[in-house]
């Protein structure tokens, strides 16, 4: 129910599976795992998915108030150090 919510709110937009907005950066392992023939389907859920959520509110934020003062930013896109703190 909680996965409907969120397609539902566009904070997980399937509607385009391959738009760049759609991109996770992997560690080493998880990318090695991601990438291993013989674990088909393999997949990954963050374990604390209001993490991405507020990271992506907040670095929308940041880029609005950069394009208000004529500033264009670009999207940040976390790293698994950046996520890695949020878990300690």
């Amino acid at each position: 129910m909680q996965f409907k919510s969120h397609t539902d709110s566009g904070v997980l937009p399937f509607s385009n599976p391959e738009s760049i907005d759609n991109v996770i950066t992997l560690c080493h392992v998880c990318r090695s795992e991601f990438l291993n023939p013989d674990l088909p389907g393999w997949i990954f859920v963050p374990t604390d998915l209001h993490y991405f959520i507020r990271f992506e509110k907040d670095d929308y934020q940041l880029r609005v108030e950069a394009a208000s003062r004529g500033v264009a930013q670009d999207r940040v896109i976390p790293v698994c150090s950046d996520y890695d703190i949020s878990l300690k």
